[in-house]
């Protein structure tokens, strides 16, 4: 482990369907909003409650998944957090369904924390087990003095273009994948919906035409999602402020997004840090920002995995319980 007011940061990525790594090296930097006019290429990171708040790693190199060479030593955090218990996770479900069918709010997206301790773990077997089992997901591992390290297999694109032309996803609904072709329940597709609907509305804000695709169903891992896509102009606006105008998406919040942030405030019984950020690589020619999701946080000898459901009046606690362990088991397998 090294000093955290000395270390050097680093970042490896690897892009959706893609097979080469980039590598990411060098002193971190704080700021406060990402430059629509930055050319070089970096590796930036915010977490979910402040999405004004970006750290940059600077591009080092490329390389293949069989010459990744990981640092000798990694920059852990250690945060006090308390392990989401099913009766705790059931009971605040079934808090928020009761609001909702009263009117409160249409969705809200309600995290779980899972700790696991850990025996022998090889940073880089993880990394590439990741790589193998999820070609098309945004796998990255990040360690710096102020996020610690993480890694993640993320299937949720935010925005990905190249500074004018870009395209994004509404990604609700869940199934196991051993469920695929089956017909999508009401409470899935209404969930999707939602989400769908409140990026097209902030979208044709910042674009004069906004074309998209979906719903349709998308792999990731062992898990099958509600998928919508869209591709737009950007002619209105900048980067920057269409980000704080998307993120947090219905799909990691919920409808109205100020409301649910409130309440997730309220009923969430851990700080989402880096869970449900955004991350990615940076560069005003070349956006390719993902919403973290599918996540885990290396402490050196335990590890915390998070996982959230999209939860509207429909939903059943028990049921909502079950998708986030589906969910965190896509990378607690590995462990």
């Amino acid at each position: 482990m090294e000093n955290n007011q000395t270390a050097t940061s680093f970042a490896l990525c690897r892009l959706p369907n893609e097979s080469d790594i980039f590598v990411f090296h060098g002193k971190e930097v704080h700021f406060n909003n990402l430059d629509p006019f930055q050319n070089k290429w970096s590796f930036v990171i915010s977490p979910y409650q402040k999405t004004s708040t970006f750290i940059s790693i600077p591009f080092s190199h490329k390389c293949t998944p069989q010459t990744v060479a990981f640092p000798a030593s990694f920059i852990y955090k250690e945060r006090k957090l308390d392990e989401t218990s099913q009766d705790h996770y059931e009971h605040v479900v079934q808090t928020a369904i009761s609001a909702m069918r009263e009117g409160s709010y249409s969705k809200i997206v309600l995290a779980t924390n899972s700790m696991k301790e850990l025996n022998g773990f090889d940073p880089n077997l993880f990394f590439q087990s990741l790589i193998n089992d999820y070609p098309t997901a945004f796998v990255y591992c990040i360690s710096s003095p102020e996020t610690g390290t993480w890694f993640g297999a993320s299937p949720e694109p935010l925005l990905v273009g190249n500074g004018t032309q870009f395209n994004t996803i509404a990604l609700a609904g869940t199934m196991p994948i051993e469920k695929e072709g089956m017909e999508w329940g009401e409470k899935e597709k209404q969930e999707q919906k939602l989400v769908e609907t409140f990026i097209e509305e902030t979208l044709l804000r910042f674009s004069n035409k906004v074309s998209l695709d979906g719903p349709n169903t998308k792999k990731a891992g062992n898990l099958i999602h509600l998928a919508t896509s869209f591709q737009f102009e950007l002619t209105k606006g900048n980067v920057n402020d269409l980000i704080f105008q998307l993120h947090p998406t219905p799909a990691i919040a919920g409808l109205p997004k100020e409301i649910a942030m409130e309440v997730i405030e309220t009923l969430e019984n851990f700080p989402r840090s880096y869970y449900a950020g955004l991350l990615g690589i940076y560069a005003k020619d070349f956006v390719q920002l993902f919403v973290n999701l599918r996540c885990m946080e290396w402490h050196q000898n335990t590890a915390t995995l998070y996982a959230g459901a999209g939860i509207t009046a429909d939903s059943e606690p028990r049921a909502e319980w079950n998708e986030t362990r589906r969910k965190v088991n896509s990378l607690g397998k590995f462990l």
